[in-house]
This record gives structure tokens, sequence and C-alpha cells, in this order.
């Protein structure tokens, strides 16, 4: 067997002489010292240590040849899936996230510092300008259409991107294997859809306006209300039962097999709503929360979580049913109006997706975060 000397003289034709080198002595030295006296019963650690870019993989796969050589038939790998480092090998600089690059050409080679002297006056006055994202667009009659038949559009666009650059740089593709993960999957049928729409807009959920499609406030609502009841009926959850009926009508599952599948979804369902404690526990519309701290009329449970009852003269206290992601408790609510300060409420979700918690407490009429404890 020669896998060591073909993966050198491939390094070689390459050009890489000095680095076939390299590799050469470090295999042989480790091949004659351990490999080839390996007991095969012993428990052999070893560390690849150097800088980055410095050639550890070239080394590490020089290693394996020679073990092969040796009579080794099978090597496990445990990597990750990130493959910036091997861009950066094949092409050079990667840029994963532009940052500053949006203002300023990364690849001039004149990056210099500014010749700044002490004592120099420099503009620190950076003031940060605050606008608002523009929100994504409505749904058409066409674009909401193209959804449901295809909900996983951008699924399958990032599938493929990325199994074309992994084609680019290590020779692979697996576009079918995703072809085959998204296969069939859309959200109802050409017979259930319009159905589903009309049903959504009866119910005063979404408005059709001029070919567009609006939420409504009860749409909202529902949506909220399905999230504290901890019921999740998302895009993947809904494509897969539908799924499971293609595959009864190609006989590749029974009957038996679908409806116990949509069995145990339900039963999830009924199972997570009865875990809600109180904490999570924000009572029904109309409940009364305690009194207002701007009128002293009376706070209830709305729609959308507490509101004054004096909103028609005017008055505007209000706090939101859901804050961070995190249902507000009626119970929370009431302390926050009797004492001033809610208990600790734990699992607010931050705007990088971590998870934190906080008092609520009044402060100039609203509910303010308290992080003191």
């Amino acid at each position: 067997m020669r896998y060591l000397k073909n993966y050198l003289d491939l390094l070689k034709n390459r050009g890489n002489i000095k680095l076939a080198e390299s590799i050469q002595d470090t295999a042989e030295e480790i091949g004659s010292k351990y490999i080839s006296s390996f007991s095969f019963t012993s428990h052999e650690i070893g560390l690849l240590f150097g800088n980055v870019q410095s050639g550890k993989t070239g080394q590490m796969f020089g290693v394996i040849c020679k073990a092969a050589d040796l009579g080794f038939p099978v090597f496990i790998i445990l990597t990750t899936d990130n493959i910036v480092l091997q861009q950066q090998t094949l092409k050079g600089t990667v840029i994963v996230e532009p940052g500053w690059t949006k203002y300023d050409d990364c690849s001039l080679k004149d990056k210099v510092l500014p010749n700044l002297k002490k004592g120099d006056i420099v503009n620190t006055d950076f003031k940060p300008a605050e606008k608002e994202t523009s929100p994504p667009k409505h749904y058409t009659i066409e674009t909401l259409n193209n959804y449901l038949k295809n909900p996983f559009r951008e699924e399958k666009t990032a599938k493929k991107e990325n199994a074309e650059q992994q084609e680019e740089t290590v020779g692979t593709d697996d576009s079918e294997e995703y072809k085959a993960i998204f296969e069939g999957l859309e959200l109802g049928t050409e017979a259930t859809r319009t159905g589903i729409i009309d049903n959504a807009r009866k119910s005063g959920y979404i408005l059709l306006k001029k070919d567009v499609y609006t939420i409504l406030p009860d749409g909202i609502f529902l949506v909220e209300a399905l999230s504290r009841m901890h019921i999740g009926m998302d895009k993947y959850k809904t494509a897969e039962l539908g799924r499971s009926l293609k595959k009864v009508y190609r006989g590749e599952i029974r009957v038996e097999d679908s409806t116990m599948l949509a069995r145990r979804e339900i039963e999830e369902v009924f199972s997570g709503s009865q875990m809600i404690s109180e904490d999570a526990d924000d009572g029904f519309i109309g409940d009364i929360a305690g009194k207002c701290p701007l009128c002293g009329q009376e706070v209830k449970r709305t729609k959308f979580g507490y509101g004054c009852s004096g909103y028609r003269e005017g008055c505007k206290f209000a706090v939101s049913g859901i804050i961070c992601q995190r249902v507000i408790s009626l119970s929370n609510v009431r302390l926050l109006l009797s004492e001033g300060r809610t208990a600790k409420i734990n699992n607010f979700i931050s705007k990088n997706g971590k998870p934190f918690s906080a008092y609520l407490k009044l402060e100039n009429g609203r509910a303010v975060f308290d992080f003191s404890d």
C-alpha cells in the first residue's frame, strides 16, 4: 500500500514541497514509534496543535495515510459542519459578516491606521440614529398561494446554495438528499386551500382588500392565544401531517399509521395546554386586575393584555399580555398594581434569543423591567 507516497506526490505536484517533507517526517516518526507497535488494547491519545492555517489538517491526513499503509482499515473523524476555515484555505479571506467592509474596501493592501499623534483631537461624539426597519410585505393572493404550495422555498434555496458551495470546495453534492427531505411538503391541497383561507376571512382573522391580505386584531389574538397555551402548529408540523396522507395514498404506510400520528399530535396539544402554571395563567377577558395607577379606574384583562377601563376618557395605561415572548400572568399584574412590582419572572427571551429573568415595576405610569433583587 502506498497511501502516504501518493498523498505526498500530490502535494509535491501542487508545488507544496516543504509541506510534503514536513508531513513525511511527522507521519514516519509517529508511524514507527506508535502505530507500528499499537497493541489494540491500550487507549492512546494524541494532541496535534499549531497556529491557525499552519497545516495541521495536512499533517493529520499524512498520519492517517501512514496508518492505512500499516494495515488500519477504518478511520473516524468527528468534525463540524462549519466550512469557513476550509474556504479560507482554498480561496483566501472569506467574509462571514460584512461589518465594516460594507463601508471600507478590505481588499486594498494599504490598510494603515491614521497618522495620529499624542494630543490630536478626535471626534468621539458618536450618536446612534434611531430608525425603524421596514416590515415584511403583506401576502397577496398570488404570493400566499405560492407559499402554501411551497412553504419551504427559502430553506430549499439555502440548502441548495450550501450544497453548491460545498461542491465547489470539497467536491460533494448532497442536493438530492435535501430534495428528499423537502419532497411533497406543502400546506393543504389545491382543493382545500381556498376553503382554509375563506374560513379565516369569515372568522375575522384576516382581511382581503385589493388582492392583499392583512391580519386583523382577532387573528393576532388567536396567534398569541395559541402561543400562551403552548399549542404549536407551525408549517413543519402541518406539512408533516399532510405528508403522511400522501404516504398513505402511495401505499407506503397504512391509514392507521397516519391517524396515529395525528392522534399523538392532538394529545401533545392537550397535554401541553394543561401544563400552564399559575405564573403563566393570564385569566379570562374581563377579569379585574386592580386599580389604574393613572386614573384610579379598574384595569381589566383584554384581548391583548391588560388595559384601563377608562380608556374612553383618555387613559392610556396598559400592560402587554406577552412581553419578550413571556406571558404576563394575571397574578403578577395584580401584584404590579397593588405593590408596584411583580414577583420575579423567569424565561423572558431577549432579542438575541437568550433567556433572562426580571421583575416588572411601575415607573411614570408604565410597566418597565426591574433587574434589582
